[in-house]
């Protein structure tokens, strides 16, 4: 996510941005090489979210758009609460916590 200080510059300014700046600024997650298809890189991406579990995936997702919405940090983070705490009712927070934990810890590249 862009901060609102480059978004208004960009904005006001009519201004361009390099997909490699919008990833050192932390607005896009990765830059696929031109060496790489951009289809095969979204479907790996698409394979590893399909492994996760659906009610999570959901909860997540109803968790981050209402954040994004009203973006009151001291209310989001007592809204998000409600989401974690029904993932951890329905035993799916320390099933996933636990896979998390047992795998190997890797270090991402950047550019």
């Amino acid at each position: 996510m862009l901060s609102p200080q480059v978004v208004r510059y960009l904005m006001f300014t009519g201004g361009k941005i390099s997909a490699k700046e919008l990833f050192l600024k932390g607005g896009i997650p990765e830059v696929v090489p031109s060496s790489v298809s951009v289809l095969d890189r979204a479907r790996e991406i698409a394979s590893v979210i399909a492994q996760k579990d659906r009610r999570l995936l959901i909860d997540m997702k109803a968790s981050m758009n209402g954040i994004e919405k009203n973006f009151q940090p001291e209310k989001d983070m007592h809204y998000e609460h409600g989401f974690t705490f029904q993932a951890n009712i329905r035993g799916t927070a320390s099933k996933m916590r636990k896979s998390f934990l047992s795998k190997p810890r890797i270090r991402t590249s950047k550019l």
